[in-house]
């Protein structure tokens, strides 16, 4: 498995859960090529999770499907 490398930027931010929400969505930009390529994949942390949090990991895997 590789990981996302070419113009990589790490963002942080908050993901707020209201009671009873279990989604959220995030946005991932992608600056796009014509350059023949596997797909790639980020991973989303999430820490300071609240004693209220069901999370049982606090990794989370995305893959960006390659559309070369």
């Amino acid at each position: 498995m590789s990981e996302l490398t070419a113009g990589r930027t790490a963002k942080i931010g908050t993901l707020t859960f209201a009671p009873g929400e279990t989604t959220k969505t995030i946005t991932i930009e992608v600056k796009g090529d014509s350059r023949r390529e596997a797909n790639e994949y980020f991973y989303l942390d999430l820490f300071g999770n609240s004693g209220n949090s069901l999370f049982t990991k606090n990794r989370g895997l995305g893959t960006i499907l390659n559309d070369d």
